[in-house]
């Protein structure tokens, strides 16, 4: 019998959001799959809605302070339901899951994470700025801007309307505001926990759980 191996440090729900939400935007830019990062929007959704009734805060996430009203229906729809469908197996088992649009559903509900995360801590991290913007770029139809930022949205599209989203990633780390934002930075931190694991000899790997499972038996 092996002892529990000491914490290397903690994880508090701020931060397990972060790392969803971080995870699942790189996983977009990457064009990665599609239901993989489905499930991490709306896991890092579900810790923002839990967080917001504990704490008493009333946060926007059910999209209605940014969705046009006459939209609402349709993408309440659309929006939920994949997510049901990989939930649970006990009432639909024997259906199949009609595919559509996954990667704007996801687009949006990033969004969404994004919009309550500001909200219960206060700040945007550089990779949630990112998406935001990117997200105002891909929908524009859908989402409404801020009026002192209208004018500077439209000009913008003009000189990006003609890019693909996969170039527009592409492209991203060359220009000069996004550079500014510190998405390498902050990924160096999202991913501190593999320590040197990926640089180890597997020679080195084998000697530590020697080590570990001998200082572990009691």
């Amino acid at each position: 019998m092996t002892e529990q191996q000491p914490a290397k440090r903690f994880l508090d729900k701020e931060e397990a959001a972060r790392h969803l939400i971080h995870t699942a935007i790189r996983m977009i830019m990457i064009a990665e799959d599609p239901f993989a990062i489905h499930l991490l929007v709306q896991s890092a959704e579900k810790i923002l809605l839990d967080l917001s009734k504990k704490q008493g805060v009333a946060l926007t996430l059910d999209w209605k302070p940014l969705i046009r009203k006459e939209r609402q229906d349709e993408f309440f729809k659309r929006y939920r339901e994949a997510y049901n469908y990989f939930k649970h197996a006990d009432r639909d088992f024997d259906q199949e899951l009609p595919v559509r649009d996954i990667t704007m559903i996801n687009v949006l509900g990033i969004l969404c994470c994004v919009s309550g995360y500001q909200e219960l801590f206060g700040y945007k991290t550089g990779h949630m700025q990112f998406i935001s913007a990117f997200s105002f770029v891909v929908v524009p139809g859908v989402f409404k801007l801020p009026g002192d930022k209208a004018d500077e949205f439209s000009e913008g599209m003009k000189e990006i309307k003609d890019l693909t989203p996969r170039r527009f990633f592409a492209l991203a780390p060359k220009v000069k505001w996004i550079a500014g934002l510190g998405l390498e930075n902050e990924r160096t931190r999202d991913t501190e926990d593999h320590g040197d694991f990926y640089d180890t000899s597997f020679r080195e790997l084998a000697k530590r759980d020697e080590k570990k499972n001998s200082s572990g038996k009691v």
